[in-house]
């Protein structure tokens, strides 16, 4: 399937009928054992095909033998935030900050590519979604009236307790309007999602949760600054890949951050363990260098680099091993090769962007989480020009178009600092064929070039948007429904 909502929706609703039928008997099962208050808070995801809930030993011990069960882990909350809680307040200033004319994404805006229709979800502590640089630019959604959901108090404010997730969220999308301008992509939409608390802990099924609300919504593009460090366990590396491969599948991709356990970090961690979950995944394409092979998914794991593109000494660094993982036997290493990580790397040193307690003021923050939302809009602008990319073309035209750092593709820098102005250069300018689809939900579809409609049907009071640098041709059938709408620009 080229057309990635078509792919979306096919994959979501296999998905959630698979976990339906293959759940049935434990659900079953827990449910009996609920009404004992053996178990409560039961907890069914269909990203991953995983269940959460409270159980009594007896039970987890019952459930270890039960033919249906793969893996049991344990869901604790741990601290997941690859930076600790350090913020410098930066002064209100009229500027394009460093970060952005350094991958020259300001040049890409000339070009009118800012990122417009282009859903970013920030999984993270939430988003100060009142920031004067963010106004316009949230996700907006009728049963969603605060741009996104909150599954730390399971509520729909997911307002920043933390400040994590509002610096990320300007570093993708902050247009300016306090003085400072933030954002690599200052026309995208910001969805917050929430999974980390103030003191940024949260637990994987909470992740996992985040990612599954933002891939049922319609973002286009995951960002997540964090994961589980030191390489997690048997059961979270299974949990985070399954689902990145079935975010793959439904044609989205993921900037994840690769971690802060450097050697030059307060708590190093060695290689095949210092890149965090799920960081650690497999990329949508897999650069010649990576001469040993596995499976793919949708991460794009970004390191951190400084003004003067050196590494910054927190990075992690990988390889990755994946070969004693059950169901993978992939990227074996030592011997072998293992997992080339990160992919890429981007500025995360010194980074301004916005506060979560000053809706109209600025912070610094280092990290690979500050390199990861400039990746996520970098992204953002290439979909602006094509919105058909696949996360293999995606991924492929970044690495591409990098600035090397390194002789090869490497441990510490990928395939080196990303370039806005080149990854969106090397975007291709083809005639979309849009045909033969039924479209449910808003979906926007934009081409630098053309765009041919034919057989398509417009339902449920969806808005078709149709944005194409040439002209739109319109044959075939075409229906539009009672409450539906098609926009032609």
């Amino acid at each position: 399937m080229k057309n990635n909502e078509e792919k979306r929706s096919f994959v979501v609703n296999e998905l959630k009928e698979f976990s339906k039928v293959t759940q049935r008997n434990i659900i079953m099962l827990l449910s009996e054992k609920e009404l004992k208050s053996a178990i409560s808070d039961i907890q069914s995801s269909w990203i991953v095909n995983m269940i959460t809930c409270y159980a009594s030993i007896e039970t987890i011990e019952e459930l270890s033998l039960h033919p249906d069960v793969l893996i049991i882990g344990w869901d604790n909350e741990q601290f997941m935030l690859p930076e600790e809680k350090s913020q410098a307040i930066a002064e209100s200033t009229t500027e394009i900050t460093y970060n952005i004319t350094k991958v020259q994404a300001n040049e890409v805006w000339a070009h009118g590519y800012l990122g417009q229709y282009v859903v970013v979800a920030i999984i993270d502590t939430g988003v100060n979604y009142n920031h004067n640089d963010l106004a316009g630019n949230l996700w907006t959604h009728p049963n969603y009236p605060y741009h996104g959901w909150n599954f730390v108090s399971n509520n729909n404010n997911p307002i920043d307790d933390h400040g994590h997730g509002t610096h990320c969220a300007g570093t993708v999308a902050g247009q300016g309007a306090s003085g400072s301008h933030t954002g690599i992509a200052p026309s995208a939409k910001i969805m917050a999602v929430k999974v980390w608390n103030a003191y940024g802990s949260g637990s994987t099924s909470q992740m996992c949760a985040g990612i599954q609300f933002a891939a049922d919504n319609g973002a286009n593009v995951i960002r997540m600054s964090g994961g589980v460090r030191s390489g997690g366990t048997e059961a979270e590396r299974i949990q985070f890949r399954n689902t990145m491969t079935n975010v793959l599948n439904m044609g989205i991709i993921a900037s994840i951050a690769a971690g802060n356990e450097g050697p030059g970090s307060f708590w190093p961690v060695d290689p095949p363990n210092s890149i965090r979950v799920p960081g650690n995944c497999p990329p949508p394409w897999l650069h010649p260098d990576q001469t040993l092979q596995g499976g793919l998914t949708a991460v794009i794991s970004v390191g951190a680099t400084d003004q003067n593109d050196d590494i910054a000494s927190f990075s992690s660094r990988g390889p990755v091993n994946w070969q004693s993982i059950t169901g993978f036997n992939d990227y074996a290493y030592n011997p072998g090769m293992g997992l080339i990580r990160p992919d890429m790397v981007a500025p995360g040193v010194d980074i301004k962007s916005l506060s979560y307690t000053d809706n109209s003021g600025y912070v610094y923050m280092s990290g690979t989480s500050m390199a990861t939302p400039c990746v996520a809009g970098v992204i953002a602008l290439m979909l602006s020009k094509q919105s058909y990319l696949s996360p293999a073309q995606i991924s492929e035209i970044l690495e591409t178009t990098t600035l090397p750092l390194s002789i090869t593709k490497s441990n510490i820098y990928g395939s080196g600092r990303i370039n806005a102005l080149e990854a969106v250069q090397a975007v291709p300018c083809l005639t979309i064929n849009f045909t033969n689809q039924t479209v449910t939900s808003n979906t926007t579809i934009t081409s630098c070039s053309g765009i041919y409609v034919q057989n398509v049907s417009v339902e449920n009071g969806a808005k078709l948007t149709l944005d194409a640098a040439t002209e739109t041709t319109i044959n075939g059938d075409f229906e539009v429904t009672l409450g539906s709408e098609l926009e032609v620009k």
